[in-house]
């Protein structure tokens, strides 16, 4: 009778490994279908923004006003500040979190391309910061918005330089970015400004459920973000 229920016991046990074997591997496939399926959906995301982007490109050759470029050089700056987000999750392992300091040091690397942009910009960006791309799409916009603008005003003489900090403490995450050139003018109002760029930053703070600032001090021209999407958050 002890052997038959050590042998019923070993059995109901063993019984229960697989079943639980059985699960975890049907858990692991539908995770695998699930990541594939988000690869995939980035990969086209991807190509359909690239798209997009070289119909601008062939707009732009039609225009001889350099205005024109310049406006539709910025939109497509824009749109590969989306795209490098789209293009990172397509590589990556994890298919819902961004490395920040990667993301940043491309996406920074495209603008002064594109603007034809000498001015140094130092990156100090903690590794350990990732964000989910919910986030980062507002996040890399702000970035693309103040760097585009700071190169363009910031320079008149066309030394100087912009700097982009982000770290994380343990209950929030710091983001920095400045430029130490001119400066704003005298009288600026962030709530009557016609700078779409500034619009823009101020209209994804909202998004971010955030307050925006913008400093300007001996020349520092500064801006500051605080936000709280991500619990207490603080961009300074």
């Amino acid at each position: 009778m002890g052997l038959s229920a050590v042998a019923l016991s070993a059995f109901f046990i063993w019984r229960r490994y697989r079943m639980e074997s059985k699960a975890k591997q049907t858990i692991s496939s539908q995770k695998d279908v699930i990541e594939n399926l988000q690869k995939e959906l980035h990969h086209r995301i991807k190509n359909n923004l690239s798209i997009i982007d070289t119909f601008v490109e062939v707009v732009k050759d039609e225009f001889k006003d350099k205005k024109f470029e310049e406006k539709l050089t910025e939109l497509q700056n824009r749109i590969q500040s989306i795209n490098e987000i789209h293009k990172q999750l397509y590589t990556n392992t994890d298919v819902t979190h961004l490395n920040m300091k990667k993301y940043i040091h491309s996406l920074t690397s495209l603008i002064t391309t594109s603007l034809n942009s000498e001015i140094p910009i130092k990156q100090n960006i903690d590794e350990s910061v990732h964000l989910n791309a919910n986030q980062s799409f507002p996040v890399g916009l702000i970035i693309n918005e103040f760097l585009t603008n700071s190169i363009k005003y910031a320079f008149p003489k066309k030394t100087g330089s912009i700097t982009i900090e982000m770290n994380k403490t343990e209950e929030s995450y710091h983001l920095l970015i400045a430029d130490n050139g001119k400066g704003l003018p005298k009288g600026f109002d962030i709530n009557t400004t016609p700078s779409f760029g500034l619009r823009i930053i101020k209209t994804l703070s909202q998004q971010l459920k955030g307050t925006f600032e913008l400093l300007s001090e001996n020349g520092y021209y500064r801006r500051a973000l605080r936000l709280a999407a991500l619990g207490p958050v603080s961009w300074t």
